[in-house]
């Protein structure tokens, strides 16, 4: 079985292929794995505009993970 690294790769997947992947820990532990490295080493900071802007970046680029996540599901 295929395993997930990116989030790229689940674009180019099919449904079946998709949901298969997703519901198998092991196959997407690596991608489950890299998320979870990025986001516990950011560091908010609210008192500067360029820590905000970061932080707004940061929750554009989750609600986009789990928008594609989502999508890959749905077809």
């Amino acid at each position: 079985m295929k395993q997930l690294t990116t989030l790229n790769q689940l674009r180019t997947l099919e449904k079946e292929e998709a949901i298969e992947l997703l519901t198998d820990i092991s196959s997407i532990r690596p991608l489950l794995d890299a998320i979870r490295t990025e986001a516990s080493s950011e560091v908010p900071d609210v008192e500067t505009r360029k820590g905000r802007e970061r932080i707004g970046a940061l929750a554009l680029k989750v609600s986009k993970s789990k928008t594609t996540l989502v999508d890959s599901i749905n077809g």
